[in-house]
């Protein structure tokens, strides 16, 4: 009986859930990044041959940006104006027709 292991068995196979959450432990301090300044002209001399097309790429970015955030009040004046033409047309307005010109 003296040889015996002291060893405590392992189970197999399954591995425990980390703690913290979803991001990992919260208490890890943060990396500091060593070369940022090297890495970042190593990344641009990388991406130089497509600069044009990024530049492009970016643009257009911007400009649906831009038409995501005009085009529901365009819209919205569009439906006013319909539904205003509409309503004089029911109405029975003498002259009233629905402005295609506006919409």
């Amino acid at each position: 009986m003296k040889n015996e292991s002291r060893e405590i068995p392992q189970k197999g196979g399954h591995m425990g859930v980390p703690r913290g959450g979803p991001m990992g432990p919260m208490n890890r301090p943060v990396d500091k990044a060593r070369n940022f300044k090297g890495t970042f002209k190593r990344l641009l001399g990388y991406l130089k041959p497509w600069g044009l097309r990024l530049l492009i790429v970016l643009l257009f970015a911007i400009l649906s940006t831009v038409f995501s955030i005009f085009s529901p009040r365009v819209m919205g004046m569009a439906t006013t104006s319909l539904f205003e033409d509409l309503m004089q047309k029911y109405n029975q307005v003498p002259g009233a027709a629905v402005d295609f010109a506006y919409i």
